[in-house]
């Protein structure tokens, strides 16, 4: 890592899943490389060797979030980076944190580098909390009132849970800003190629509708499987494909046994890239997140032009994306057909940015 150049823009990412914001964070460092620079948390062996990118970590990348021992681990590896850095001959002007579990350590940041500007980009929804869940809400909020950031997300939706997040006497005392999270298209390869010729084998030649994302609480995959069996979408016309791995795996793969769910497909984890054909041929896409801040896989969809299917009403971007009834006992495959229809609208595709346009995004606010 070259300690003369003076970055602009410092990073600092733990949850290494080769997901949106990573992808953006690794664009930013390819493109822009005398501009930024990434220290990650968590090892991922798909991160690709760049100069300006810190993947060191002892931690694993695919055992992100699975405890809280883990997000302990987590924490003291961001210590430890802390220190470190501060006696690390690397310059660089602004500091961007990027996420749990760096809003924890704000203060120190601001004690460490009190003359650096400090940026925190949540990317996930923010949720009030209630019962006891209202100290940590309280501790996130005075960390956030002493350390004085500012405060960035990749979408509209989750900028306005971060400002109803913050307690109205001290919104005022921020910045907020829209950090613009760079997109790069995927395009079609071998392996793409392979991918699909591989799934298409077991899936006896009927559609498919695909969900892309690990497997976490938050990502929402069991209510997805419920609503699946609530409707009887079983052994009928369709197919549902699910690409990723995570701590939900399992209870997944369980539930399905259990149920006896033979139409759903569980796949693993694959490289983004090796999804291009995946995509194209799909009926359309199927996010049952319940607090999606960005939400990289319906931006995907999109670009091949394919309807999405959500629960929460927060996902809606524009007429593709497609609301549906969590509880309702009345879809089958005609109607999810009749749903999938792509609308062709006019209107700019203001979520797809360039590596400038993000960089931007952080210089503006210091203008």
């Amino acid at each position: 890592m070259n300690s003369r150049i003076k970055y602009k823009y410092l990073h600092i990412l733990s949850n290494v899943t080769y997901g949106g914001g990573e992808q953006v964070l690794l664009n930013l460092c390819k493109n822009m490389p005398k501009e930024n620079l990434l220290f990650l948390l968590r090892f991922s062996s798909r991160v690709p060797e760049l100069i300006n990118v810190s993947n060191k970590s002892f931690l694993n990348s695919k055992n992100v979030y699975t405890s809280y021992l883990d997000h302990l681990y987590t924490f003291i590896y961001l210590l430890y980076l802390l220190f470190s850095l501060r006696f690390q001959k690397i310059n660089f002007e602004n500091i961007v944190l990027h996420g749990f579990p760096c809003q924890y350590s704000l203060i120190l940041f601001r004690v460490f580098y009190p003359k650096k500007n400090l940026f925190l980009i949540f990317h996930q929804i923010k949720h009030k909390h209630n019962n006891l869940k209202i100290i940590l809400m309280f501790i996130e909020n005075l960390i956030l009132f002493f350390s004085n950031p500012y405060i960035g997300a990749p979408s509209i939706r989750a900028l306005e849970s971060i400002k109803s997040y913050v307690p109205k006497f001290c919104r005022n005392k921020f910045k907020f800003f829209l950090f613009k999270n760079c997109f790069s298209f995927i395009k079609d390869s071998k392996e793409s190629n392979l991918l699909y010729e591989k799934t298409f084998k077991f899936l006896n030649k009927k559609p498919y509708i695909l969900t892309v994302s690990r497997f976490e609480d938050f990502k929402g995959h069991m209510r997805l499987l419920k609503f699946i069996k609530r409707n009887k979408l079983l052994n009928g016309e369709i197919n549902f494909v699910f690409i990723g791995d995570g701590k939900n795996y399992k209870s997944c793969m369980n539930y399905l046994k259990k149920e006896n769910i033979n139409n759903v497909f569980l796949i693993g984890s694959h490289p983004r890239e090796n999804l291009f054909q995946l995509y194209k041929n799909s009926l359309g896409v199927f996010i049952p997140s319940y607090e999606e801040a960005f939400g990289v896989q319906i931006i995907e969809a999109q670009t091949f032009k394919k309807p999405i299917l959500v629960f929460e009403s927060s996902l809606i971007i524009n007429k593709n994306v497609n609301l549906i009834e969590e509880f309702s006992l009345n879809y089958s495959f005609k109607n999810l057909i009749k749903i999938l229809e792509w609308k062709n609208i006019e209107e700019k595709n203001n979520y797809i940015f360039s590596t400038e346009e993000t960089v931007n995004s952080l210089d503006n606010v210091l203008l």
